[in-house]
């Protein structure tokens, strides 16, 4: 059997925490991890605040040059990972570094939890960086990345909410959402929280307000804004992701912020001292019964970041994104570590592989 996510997730397993993950979360890790290659960054989305919630799994697609030689190997042996046509024309173009998308910088799939088989279709999300111009988000990427022609209604919301960004805000990704049954979703870094209040005020134009809950992530280095477009404008639900530069080990606002979580029930007291334990690394030598047999190198594990996603007319939700990423040599190692500790999020890893 080839070398897959699967192979990886056996490796971290023990480090996970076990009541968050819950049972009907685990067979979903093991069903949907062995259609995920062995080459990538990946990343559980796990819900803070109760039992046996559902998970999440995502995987970074590695390089280009990953993509270009191995993407016909995947087909065959992945293959119960299905993609629809748009977004495997996406990732092919963008392999075969097609001009028309030099501004994409990295290509994610997110499965979203399905307590049985078969699985849903991916979410995509693409990185972008610059140059980059309104003109080409909507009217070429745009298309690319939903696998048919924009509305109208798409296009202005996406000018608009680009042209009234704050000068210290930067859009980073575009989600198809349409395996959700949605249009798209796009996500800005912001400096601060006062940008992040200033952004979500230059797209509400309907007088609603940045959510209270939100104060919750304050004194954390980076966040991401992320809003879904609902065929009218922005959408009810609003996330923000909040991280620190550093891991846990060296960063004790880490706890303060899982803390407050816990305080406000969010997050349940039990899985703090877990996620704290998450980031470090393994080895063939520290995990002899689980590594796989021709693999060299190490497993990283990193703390990403916290998510805070809310409605007008439910209670917020706490989410945390575990991240572990199989390197070959300890130099990759250490500059994994690195940027794990560095980035707002572990998508942004994949810019510098």
């Amino acid at each position: 059997m080839p070398i897959s996510c699967r192979s990886w997730l056996k490796v971290v397993e023990p480090h996970l925490p076990q009541q968050l993950i819950g049972q009907g979360g685990w067979n979903f890790l093991h069903r949907s991890s062995r259609h995920l290659p062995g080459k990538g960054i990946y990343v559980v989305e796990a819900r803070l605040g109760g039992f046996r919630l559902p998970v999440d799994l995502s995987i970074g697609l590695a390089t280009r040059d990953w993509v270009d030689k191995d993407m016909a190997a995947w087909k065959s042996e992945f293959s119960g990972l299905q993609l629809p046509p748009h977004t495997q024309s996406l990732i092919q173009r963008w392999a075969e570094r097609d001009p028309e998308l030099a501004a994409v910088a990295a290509i994610w799939l997110e499965l979203d939890y399905a307590p049985k088989a078969p699985l849903p279709s991916p979410i995509i999300c693409v990185r972008l960086q610059a140059p980059w111009t309104r003109r080409w988000l909507s009217e070429s990427f745009l298309t690319a990345l939903l696998g048919r022609a924009p509305q109208d209604s798409e296009v202005d919301f996406l000018n608009r909410a680009v042209a009234t960004m704050p000068a210290n805000a930067d859009l980073l990704y575009l989600f198809d959402l349409s395996a959700r049954g949605g249009s798209f979703r796009l996500e800005v870094y912001c400096q601060d929280l006062q940008t992040v209040s200033n952004c979500f005020d230059a797209w509400a134009l309907n007088g609603a307000r940045l959510p209270r809950s939100f104060q919750l992530l304050d004194d954390c280095d980076r966040y991401h804004l992320s809003a879904d477009f609902d065929g009218r404008g922005l959408g009810p639900r609003i996330g923000l992701e909040a991280s620190m530069v550093k891991l846990p080990a060296r960063e004790p606002r880490w706890r303060d912020l899982l803390d407050r979580l816990v305080d406000t029930g969010l997050c349940r007291p039990e899985h703090v001292p877990a996620l704290l334990a998450w980031p470090g690394y393994d080895t063939r030598s520290s995990a002899p019964n689980r590594w796989p047999s021709e693999a060299p190198g190490y497993c990283v594990r990193a703390l990403s970041h916290v998510k805070l996603v809310t409605w007008p007319d439910r209670e917020p939700e706490a989410k945390v994104y575990l991240l572990f990423q199989p390197v070959a040599r300890r130099s990759d190692l250490r500059q994994a570590t690195s940027k794990a500790t560095s980035q707002a999020s572990p998508k942004a890893i994949v810019r510098s592989t």
